[in-house]
């Protein structure tokens, strides 16, 4: 019996060490995990990395990607990289794959002005459906369970649909009551959808009890081109459907030169808004994507277009202290404002939210209380080097807001190159 209680206390030392290095594996493998999928390294450059306290560094040259570091201590086989890619382990199992980019030392034209900007969607895009008032009096609604919010009408029956004004006098045109067929992409996922029309009372056509849209229309502000090509980068984040809440499909779109007329400043719970003048017969842009971390295209030569380049600096740059951003707030005048960035987080799963900032520049919260919608884009400043751009307003608190690391909005403009 004396041997039994005196074996229990070392078997429940066993079971503690064991438990302690189980949670040291977990927290380490979740530090590791949290790394980013996808990393830019500059040629000749030494780069650090921190996820939950564990720091990486790294050197580009040569041609080759090198491991230096990891906190105080060399590299040992946890981390291993290989012509692009690198692997995180812990204890020789793999945590992560990582692929590393070299970006060639970038000069960029920082911009800061607000621009007219309308987008032809690709298709007609379903807000969502309704019902038809018949001759009998009933409601009929022949799109119910079939379509949905969301949905690219691409084509009706055999005819390309590039308006919503053509839809409607495509359906005219038919046989009272007549069967069509939608072709839609939904989630990237092509339908062929046989419809029967209903006969509106009001005007005996053909009629589907559809809302849809095939443009939308805003201000917003150019955060860089590249002189190199001529292609620019804009808001740092997507341009979202306010009803369905998806993200727009872009066949065509332009920025149009731009006066700001006057500001409706934000307060807490609702958001400002620049307003402004938009000359429609001046387009500085043709707008070629809509992703998450905002607009692409290619910019038109325009007097309003600054011509200063000027370095851009990697995340690993960026620090928690003052910065300022360049804005267009009044009229077509450009100006730079002191902001503080409070927060860096590089491993945000948004890639559009790597920076909290703060407005602390007098004139401007007199001006617009703050950041207000139209400010997405701005570019951020940081040490004479281009960090990032303004995103997203704190809706409870318009000076503070999000800010888009420079990098994610380079990487974006490369992949449109191909």
């Amino acid at each position: 019996m004396r041997h039994s209680f005196a074996s229990k206390p070392r078997m429940f030392l066993g079971f503690s060490i064991a438990l302690f290095l189980c949670s040291v594996a977990f927290y380490i493998a979740v530090g590791l995990g949290s790394f980013p999928s996808e990393i830019f390294l500059t040629p000749g450059h030494a780069e650090a990395l921190s996820a939950d306290g564990s720091f990486l560094r790294f050197e580009q040259a040569g041609g080759a990607v090198e491991a230096l570091a990891s906190g105080d201590e060399p590299v040992t086989d946890n981390i291993r990289v290989d012509s692009g890619d690198m692997t995180l382990a812990l204890f020789g199992f793999p945590v992560k794959n990582v692929s590393v980019d070299i970006l060639p030392e970038t000069m960029v034209v920082p911009c800061g002005i607000t621009t007219g900007i309308i987008i032809d969607t690709t298709g007609l895009m379903v807000l969502g459906t309704g019902a038809v008032t018949t001759a009998g009096g009933g409601a009929v609604r022949p799109c119910e369970g079939l379509i949905k919010s969301g949905d690219l009408i691409m084509k009706i029956d055999e005819t390309d649909i590039s308006s919503d004004t053509q839809f409607v006098r495509y359906l005219k045109g038919l046989a009272p009551g007549a069967t069509v067929t939608l072709h839609i992409s939904r989630g990237g996922e092509a339908l062929s959808l046989p419809i029967d029309c209903a006969i509106s009372i009001e005007d005996g056509k053909n009629k589907l009890g559809l809302w849809v849209r095939d443009s939308t229309k805003g201000l917003g502000t150019v955060t860089y081109y590249n002189p190199q090509n001529a292609r620019f980068g804009a808001l740092g984040h997507a341009v979202i459907d306010v009803d369905t809440k998806q993200l727009i499909p872009v066949k065509q779109g332009r920025l149009f030169e731009t006066s700001i007329s006057d500001v409706r400043k934000g307060k807490k719970g609702s958001p400002g808004e620049l307003l402004g003048e938009v000359n429609s017969g001046s387009s500085i842009g043709d707008i070629l994507q809509n992703t998450s971390v905002g607009l692409y295209g290619t910019i038109k030569k325009s007097d309003r277009l600054p011509a200063a380049s000027m370095k851009i600096a990697l995340q690993t740059a960026v620090r928690e202290g003052p910065a300022v951003i360049l804005a267009n707030v009044t009229g077509q005048e450009t100006r730079q404002y002191d902001i503080y960035i409070e927060r860096v987080n590089r491993f945000s799963p948004d890639e559009s939210k790597g920076m909290i900032i703060r407005i602390t520049d007098q004139e401007l919260i007199a001006r617009t209380n703050g950041i207000v919608q139209g400010m997405s884009g701005c570019p951020i400043i940081q040490e004479g080097k281009v960090i990032g751009a303004v995103t997203h307003v704190f809706v409870q608190n318009p000076l503070k807001g999000y800010g888009i690391f420079i990098e994610n909005m380079i990487r974006q403009e490369r992949r449109m190159a191909g």
